[in-house]
């Protein structure tokens, strides 16, 4: 893996590919605004479930809250 960002690799590679860096953009960015929408969608789901991790989050602790949903939403973190 390079030192390079992902943001940076994608570009190098839709402009390889033969998209003008602006087509490239907004295919970059059409794809980051899916992937935030899905997981605003996540957060507000598991938030209203009964059955899921929010149900023992401590809702009354407000500085828990933005850790939980980082934890939900990182790929990296096993719930």
């Amino acid at each position: 893996m390079t030192g390079q960002p992902a943001r940076a690799r994608m570009l190098a590679y839709l402009q390889q590919s033969g998209l003008s860096t602006a087509r490239a953009e907004a295919n970059i960015q059409a794809a980051l605004d899916e992937h935030a929408h899905q997981l605003a969608e996540r957060i507000r789901t598991t938030a209203a479930d009964d059955d899921g991790p929010a149900a023992k989050w401590n809702w009354w602790d407000v500085a828990e809250i933005p850790g939980n949903c980082a934890d939900l939403i990182d790929p990296e973190v096993k719930l």
